[in-house]
C-alpha cells in the first residue's frame, strides 16, 4: 500500500468516526408504526430449549445503520477520485494515475534550508565559468551540500550542474546533487525523467541513480526515465553508459525485467527524446503510456473503464503547449476507444 493509498484509509476512517449516527430509538418507532400495523397476526409457540435470539427489531436497525454507513463509505471513495465531478462509482474501472491536488510550482531546496520558488525561471545553472551563474540572493543563501529540484506536473525545467553537466528535468520529477562535485566520482540521483548531457571528465565517472537502476558514464547523452510504479529505462543517444554488466550503444534502451535481468532492445531514440524539444510523440505504444503523459502533463487523473483498451498500441503526436481537448480529439480520431474529460479526470470507455 504507497502514501497515497493509506493517506485515503486515514481520512476515511476520520469521516466514519466523525460522521452522523442514525438514532436508533427513532428509527425503530418510526419503523414499527408503519411496519407491525401491516403485519398478518402471528400464532405463538412454545419456544424450545435453544441459544437465545435476538429481538427482531435489532435486526432491522442493524440492517439500517450498516446501509447508512456503506452508503457513506461509497460516498466518501467516490469523493477522493472525483472531486470535482459526479460519478457512477459502479462503474470505476482501472485507475492509471490519480489527479495531484496539491500546488503545482519549480522548488529548489538546499539541505538544512527552505525550498525557494523558481518558477519564474526556466533553467538554473550551478557552474562557476557560466555566463547564467547569476543566481538570485534567495538562490545563494541556499547550503552548499546539497540540493534538490522537483518539477510538478505540467513543467519541466533546465539545471546546469557545477561541471558544465546540463539536465533537462521533465514534469514531475526530482534531482538531487552536490553544488561542487568532489572526489572521484560525479553522483546524483533521480526520480521520474531526465534527459542528460553530461560533461566527459574520465577521471571521475558520472552516475546517476535511482530507485530501480544505476548508470554509469563518463561523458554522454542519454534519457532515463524512472517514475514510480514503472519500469525504469535508460536510452542511450551519444556515446555509451554503463547499467550494471552491460554497456550501451547508441540506439539502444536497458530496462530490468520481472526476474531483475538487465534487457537490452534497438529503438528509434527520436520518439523517446521529444518531450525535451516540446513533443508528446509515441509511436507503437500503448494507450496507457500515452494517457498517463498526457495526465503527468496536464495533472489530471487517468481511469480505464474499459481495461482492455490499456494495451491498444497507438501512434500519436500532438505540441505539449497544446490543449488537453485538442489531444484527446487527436486520439478520439483514431477511432479505437472513446476519451473524454471528466472533471479531473480523463475516462476511457
Amino acid at each position: 500500500m504507497d502514501e497515497q493509498q493509506m493517506g485515503d484509509l486515514i481520512k476515511l476512517n476520520h469521516r466514519l468516526n466523525n460522521a452522523h449516527h442514525p438514532d436508533v430509538d427513532e428509527e425503530w418507532k418510526a419503523f414499527s408504526e408503519k411496519k407491525f400495523s401491516e403485519e398478518p397476526a402471528v400464532v405463538h409457540e412454545e419456544p424450545s430449549i435453544s441459544a437465545p435470539r435476538r429481538p427482531l427489531w435489532h435486526l432491522y436497525v442493524s440492517a439500517l445503520v450498516g446501509a447508512a454507513a456503506m452508503f457513506l463509505i461509497i460516498f466518501t471513495f467516490r469523493h477522493q477520485l472525483f472531486p470535482n465531478q459526479a460519478v457512477n462509482t459502479s462503474e470505476l474501472g482501472e485507475v492509471a494515475m490519480v489527479y495531484d491536488e496539491n500546488p503545482q510550482r519549480v522548488a529548489l531546496q538546499g539541505e538544512g534550508a527552505k525550498a525557494v520558488d523558481v518558477t519564474q525561471r526556466d533553467s538554473i545553472s550551478f557552474y562557476p565559468s557560466s555566463a547564467n551563474n547569476a543566481l538570485n540572493s534567495k538562490l545563494s543563501t541556499l547550503s552548499q551540500k546539497m540540493q534538490r529540484l522537483s518539477t510538478p506536473r505540467g513543467m519541466d525545467y533546465k539545471v546546469i550542474l557545477a561541471d558544465g553537466s546540463e539536465v533537462w528535468l521533465n514534469a514531475e520529477s526530482r534531482i538531487e546533487f552536490p553544488t561542487n562535485f568532489q572526489g572521484n566520482e560525479r553522483r546524483v540521483k533521480l526520480l521520474g525523467e531526465a534527459y542528460f548531457k553530461v560533461t566527459r571528465n574520465e577521471k571521475s565517472p558520472f552516475i546517476v541513480s535511482t530507485d530501480q537502476m544505476e548508470v554509469r558514464v563518463l561523458g554522454t547523452e542519454f534519457n532515463l526515465k524512472s517514475y514510480a510504479n514503472e519500469a525504469a529505462h535508460v536510452t542511450l543517444v551519444k556515446g555509451s553508459v554503463e547499467v550494471g554488466d552491460k554497456r550501451l550503444t547508441p540506439g539502444q534502451d536497458a530496462w530490468y525485467d520481472k526476474e531483475g535481468n538487465i534487457q537490452v532492445a534497438e529503438v528509434d531514440v527520436y520518439d523517446i527524446v521529444q518531450w525535451k524539444d516540446g513533443f508528446f510523440y509515441f509511436n507503437d505504444k500503448s494507450l496507457v503510456t500515452v494517457l498517463r503523459e498526457l495526465g503527468r502533463w496536464y495533472n489530471l487523473g487517468v481511469i480505464f473503464r474499459n481495461a482492455n483498451a490499456m494495451n491498444h498500441k497507438v501512434h500519436f503526436s500532438a505540441l505539449r503547449e497544446g490543449t488537453v481537448e485538442e489531444a484527446l480529439s487527436s486520439l478520439n480520431s483514431l477511432r479505437k476507444v472513446k476519451i473524454t474529460l471528466q472533471g479531473n479526470n480523463i475516462i476511457v470507455e
